[in-house]
């Protein structure tokens, strides 16, 4: 069961406690008092009455005071910053920021602190004294956000994500192809603290969580309509003669009569396909089409092969008396 959130990603952008929402289903407007785990999705409560898939709400206010426009992950495009803000009530999610002003105003909106410049000229002096790593924030008296944690730390050396915005994936090794409309950070702290990337899916349709870069592979590469093979023509077409047809091998399959049964054999045909085949050589190439013509209608390379395949193996092949 994942935990309750502080606030979610929608495509109605971010919805946090405290924010003013309305229902795009039922005659429901009201305040967002939790953001809680269904099951399958995260549900909003409104007014601590009414509760309901997390998609299916429209923001109509943020919370005051907001003091920072959260980026929506749908658009989210920042994968690092200066500073890095660590909010535990919104699943151990990273933001990042610029500077000391930035990363301050977000945890304003976040957890709620007073005398904001206060902390940013103290967050700005740890800084200039060496790396910061983890520094506790706690949330001030600012209505029901109080007492909330996060983290700040300076930039931490990370691999980039492997997809970008707009690909397309494939989930736990799924055949549907899905487009990335976002990407998170977020840590793991039940794996040692390992930070992991994950990505949100344009193509769900419930406020679901992102999915763990672990679990996501590209898309196989779609065949172009100019690449696809064309369907294989039901009259066999007359191929170039072969390069390999000696000159006196040539004489000898010249000599020799092709017959529907030869037809049948070579074109593994049943006798009545191979009269047609043979009708369709002699339009070709004359009323007596010879083994050579029948070694180029059905396009053999290995005329030894055809050869021993038509006749007995020893047999002499005798003229024909036409």
């Amino acid at each position: 069961m994942l935990p309750n959130l502080a606030a979610i990603e929608t495509r109605a952008g971010r919805i946090a406690l405290g924010a003013k929402v309305k229902s795009t289903r039922y005659p429901v407007q009201g305040l967002v008092t939790a953001i809680v785990w269904a099951g399958y999705f995260y549900a909003i409560q409104v007014d601590n009455r009414h509760s309901d898939d997390a998609a299916h709400y429209e923001l109509l206010s943020p919370p005051t005071p907001q003091g920072f426009n959260f980026v929506n992950p749908f658009s989210q495009r920042v994968t690092s910053g200066t500073f890095e803000v660590l909010l535990p009530g919104e699943g151990d999610r990273i933001y990042f920021a610029d500077d000391a002003h930035q990363a301050v105003a977000l945890l304003a909106a976040a957890i709620g602190l007073k005398n904001p410049q206060q902390w940013v000229d103290y967050l700005t002096q740890r800084a200039a004294a060496g790396p910061v790593n983890e520094l506790r924030w706690r949330g001030e008296a600012v209505g029901s956000i109080v007492g909330q944690l996060a983290y700040v730390s300076t930039r931490q050396e990370r691999a980039a994500p492997l997809f970008a915005i707009g690909q397309l994936v494939t989930f736990y090794n799924g055949h549907a192809p899905n487009s990335v409309s976002g990407i998170a950070l977020y840590k793991d702290r039940r794996n040692y603290g390992k930070t992991v990337w994950h990505y949100f899916n344009a193509e769900a349709h419930h406020g679901h969580h992102p999915m763990s870069e672990a679990h996501t592979a590209a898309a196989p590469a779609q065949p172009s309509p100019q690449t696809a093979t064309k369907p294989a023509s039901a009259t066999p077409l007359v191929p170039a003669e072969p390069t390999q047809f000696s000159e006196a091998m040539q004489l000898i399959l010249a000599s020799q009569a092709a017959t529907v049964h030869d037809v049948a054999q070579q074109m593994k045909a049943t006798p009545r396909k191979a009269a047609k085949l043979l009708k369709e050589m002699q339009e070709l190439y004359g009323p007596a089409p010879t083994l050579l013509h029948l070694a180029l209608f059905s396009g053999a390379a290995d005329l030894i092969e055809m050869i021993t395949a038509l006749r007995k193996p020893g047999a002499p092949l005798k003229a024909s008396s036409g």
